[in-house]
């Protein structure tokens, strides 16, 4: 049976409650609970709710249509009542949703963004939690949970989480923050403090194990690593399950793919004995047999056997395949030790 999880959406408007019923509709073993932000004040300090632990706060940004049964109206935006919940439940995730977005539907917040972005956990639009929400709000939170679960574990039962390789935990250890490197258990200098905690470590892993390629690629790194394009990858995508990230977070996030397992599959593959290269750039084309028309291109210059990716400096949205001497590094993106060094080019 699937387990069972709590949410509580926090909301000026109470429209809202069908959008509520319609996740747990699809959803069943989701429960989602619509709090106004006075609601919620008036409950965060009650010992027995705070004890029923919900497992993540769904947090409308712009709170100012609530009013008490005086009149008096909610004077803050999300940004206070992420506050307020963060002090009274610091290991619980909260997502921020909004109906203000721009034109490619991402939350309008204006000069706020940054901070916002510092504060929640998630940003959402309120298309984007009415079409996928059901299951973002579901299986993130079950991942959290199970980040917490490991409070009181040693560092292993942390790495354990991410379903690492076995020649990837060593290098793991040391990517983690200083302050994770003893995993979530109590430091022996207090005992209220902890070393680390779950929303660290969760940012930790959404914020760079995922989003930075160097441990995991996704799709464009991974094909250009082996050595094709777009369509051959696809084409050979079965081939590589093994190499799948599926730890925490895998369920709501793009596929990423180990590195070290790619090679692994390329090398220990029969295709690959007596190669002339080991670059699996090379002979990741001749391991799985791609055609010529489903190889790998630099976007800048037309030839074969690009190195990584690039980023466009007139487009961040316009990524591709580049050779080294046809790129630099990006200007503007900080290169991170024992990951990828971004690069950029310019047309």
């Amino acid at each position: 049976m699937s387990e069972e999880v709590r949410v509580v959406w926090v909301d000026d408007d109470t429209s809202r409650r069908e959008d509520a019923k319609n996740l747990q509709h699809r959803r069943p073993n989701l429960k989602v609970e619509l709090l106004s932000p006075l609601e919620l004040e008036s409950v965060l300090g009650d010992a027995e709710w705070k004890d029923a632990k919900p497992d993540l706060f769904l947090l409308d940004y712009y709170l100012d249509r609530s009013n008490d049964e005086q009149g008096n109206r909610f004077a803050h935006k999300g940004l206070t009542v992420a506050g307020q919940i963060r002090e009274t439940l610091p290991e619980h995730p909260i997502y921020m949703v909004t109906a203000k977005t721009d034109a490619e539907d991402e939350p309008e917040l204006g000069q706020e963004t940054r901070a916002a972005r510092a504060t929640f956990d998630r940003l959402l639009s309120l298309n984007i939690l009415k079409s996928e929400g059901a299951n973002i709000l579901y299986h993130d939170a079950l991942d959290y949970r199970a980040i917490r679960q490991c409070k009181e574990a040693d560092l292993g039962a942390l790495i354990g989480l991410l379903k690492p390789p076995q020649d990837e935990t060593e290098r793991l250890r040391l990517v983690l923050p200083t302050g994770l490197r003893e995993g979530l258990r109590r430091s022996e200098s207090s005992d209220r403090l902890y070393v680390g905690d779950a929303i660290s470590f969760a940012a930790w892993v959404r914020g760079l194990l995922l989003a930075v390629p160097g441990i995991l690629y996704d799709e464009l790194y991974a094909a250009t690593h082996l050595g094709v394009n777009d369509d051959g990858f696809r084409r050979l995508i079965d081939k590589l399950e093994e190499a799948r990230y599926e730890g925490v977070f895998s369920k709501t996030t793009p596929k990423r793919w180990w590195v070290s397992k790619l090679n692994d599959l390329v090398f220990r593959h029969g295709n690959a004995h007596g190669a002339a290269s080991s670059d699996p750039r090379k002979i990741g084309p001749q391991v799985f047999e791609v055609g010529e028309g489903d190889l790998a291109k630099c976007g800048v210059c037309g030839e074969r056997n690009p190195e990584t990716v690039g980023v466009s400096l007139e487009n961040e949205a316009d990524s591709r395949p580049v050779h080294f001497k046809c790129s630099r590094p990006h200007p503007r993106r900080k290169k991170e030790l024992y990951f990828d060094e971004y690069r950029a080019f310019d047309l």
